[in-house]
C-alpha cells in the first residue's frame, strides 16, 4: 500500500521464480516507473517500503549555466 494525493493504493505483487519483484501496472504508472528505473528498497516492522529513486543526469543542459 502506498498514499499518493492522500489516495491509498493497496495491492499485491509477485515474487518471480529469480527473485524478481513484479509490481502493479497501475503502481508503477502512477510512480513512473519504467523497464530501469532505479528503486531502493527498505525493510521497516516487517514491510518492504519500496521508494522510487531519481537520478538527475547533472551533465545534460538542463543544469548548465
Amino acid at each position: 500500500m502506498y498514499i499518493t494525493n492522500m489516495v491509498a493504493i493497496n495491492r499485491s505483487g509477485i515474487i518471480g521464480l529469480k527473485g524478481e519483484l513484479y509490481i502493479p501496472h497501475d503502481i508503477r504508472k502512477k510512480l513512473e516507473l519504467n523497464p530501469n528505473s532505479r528503486i531502493k528498497l527498505v525493510v521497516e516492522d516487517g514491510k518492504l517500503l519500496v521508494e522510487k529513486i531519481v537520478v538527475v543526469d547533472l551533465k545534460s543542459d538542463e543544469y548548465k549555466k
